[in-house]
């Protein structure tokens, strides 16, 4: 496997430029100083490469009809709790992985430039910001990131901390669950705690409401399309002798199909009205963030599996599903041809660590950097434009 050797070769660079990435984490668009890095990286390699938005594309060969490999770069609002030495400080950071994908995604094109006569078509190299607030691919694609282009597949990668190291798994048709986080307000009419006759009292609206949607919901939907719907908070301003005029409560509907989720946003909007007025209140209903979920394509997934035959340096796990979302639905929306694959980065081949992705301790294995630059890397060499 020379590419893989020559992927290993590239190990200390590429953890240099990760810890780099992973001390100047940047959130949501925000992420200009990421991209610059990056360009850097690519202008020194001799690789064409632009900014567009606040993300940076990259292309490497000629022609219209290219793969997309995609990595996201954005960071988290979180503070670090690793004690790792070049742990972040302050109110951000890479505690989901995303500079670890935005290195292995460099260590590729660097590999496919030094391969660039092999390639059967173009890569397009898409560095990504916004995937945690769920709009950075909807950026991309605003600022004509597919234009002129045609797309022959597209292909994801995420670490996963608590995975043993260097399996991977990947997506089957349905791989993420679609997010729609809602925001419920009550309205009623306020009043004195000793005297609620004369209230038209909103947490009980919400209360009501709460437990109808329980019920119902689960009633609904067959339980094969693992569905989920959680109240996460019921909040009312008020003291202990005073029923106020409103309630609000949040929660996510996450579901897999998508009839299913809009049968169940209709009958959530059903249920809260007719609960709100039969207590004589009104109600709105509001989604802050709604956001399909992620299908990949099996056949391009199962072809792509196919390419890795030697298992001496990784194991194939199987299908996963997961119950986060991902705005890798909105590229996969306009490149259906797409995969989407998992890859363990715990201490060894045996367990993953004790903590995953979105916790402040986490910690990923570097290893896993080298090994994911030539899976993306060999996967694209594989490749012909041509196979169905």
């Amino acid at each position: 496997m020379i590419l893989f050797e020559e992927a290993r070769a590239l190990y200390e660079e590429l953890v240099l430029f990760r810890r780099d990435l992973h001390q100047h984490p940047e959130l949501g668009l925000d992420t200009f100083e990421t991209s610059a890095r990056i360009l850097n990286e690519l202008k020194k390699a001799c690789i064409p490469a632009q900014q567009i938005g606040s993300g940076v594309v990259a292309k490497i060969g000629q022609g219209n009809e290219v793969l997309v490999l995609r990595a996201d770069m954005d960071a988290l609002p979180l503070t670090e709790a690793s004690e790792l030495p070049f742990s972040a400080k302050g109110n951000a950071a890479h505690c989901c992985g995303h500079d670890l994908h935005a290195t292995m995604l460099l260590g590729a094109a660097k590999l496919l430039k030094k391969h660039e006569d092999k390639l059967n078509h173009p890569v397009l190299f898409v560095f990504q910001p916004g995937e945690e607030t769920g709009d950075g691919a909807l950026h991309l694609l605003e600022n004509n990131l597919l234009h002129g282009l045609s797309p022959i597949g597209l292909i994801g990668i995420h670490v996963d901390a608590k995975a043993p190291f260097s399996r991977i798994d990947y997506g089957y048709g349905s791989t993420f669950a679609s997010n729609d986080s809602f925001t419920i307000e009550f309205f009623g009419q306020g009043g004195h705690g000793a005297r609620p006759y004369e209230c038209i009292d909103p947490l009980l609206m919400a209360t009501s409401a709460y437990e109808m949607l329980n019920r119902i919901l689960y009633r609904e939907s067959d339980p094969f399309d693992h569905s989920l719907f959680s109240v996460t908070s019921i909040n009312v301003d008020s003291s202990h002798n005073t029923i106020t005029d409103k309630a609000v409560m949040k929660g996510t509907l996450r579901c897999y199909d998508e009839d299913v989720r809009n049968h169940l946003k209709q009958r959530i909007s059903t249920i809260v009205k007719d609960t709100s007025a039969l207590y004589g209140g009104k109600a709105t209903i509001d989604y802050i963030q709604s956001m399909p979920g992620v299908r990949t394509d099996k056949q391009f997934t199962s072809r792509l599996l196919s390419f890795l035959p030697e298992k001496e340096h990784y194991s194939i796990g199987g299908e996963v599903v997961k119950r986060g979302s991902e705005d890798f639905c909105y590229l996969s929306k306009e490149i259906p041809r797409a995969a989407y694959f998992f890859l363990g980065a715990g201490p060894n081949k045996k367990e993953g660590y004790p903590v995953g992705q979105h916790h402040p301790a986490v910690i990923f294995n570097e290893e896993v950097l080298p090994l994911g630059a030539w899976m993306l890397a060999h996967f694209a060499l594989s490749l012909d434009n041509q196979e169905d």
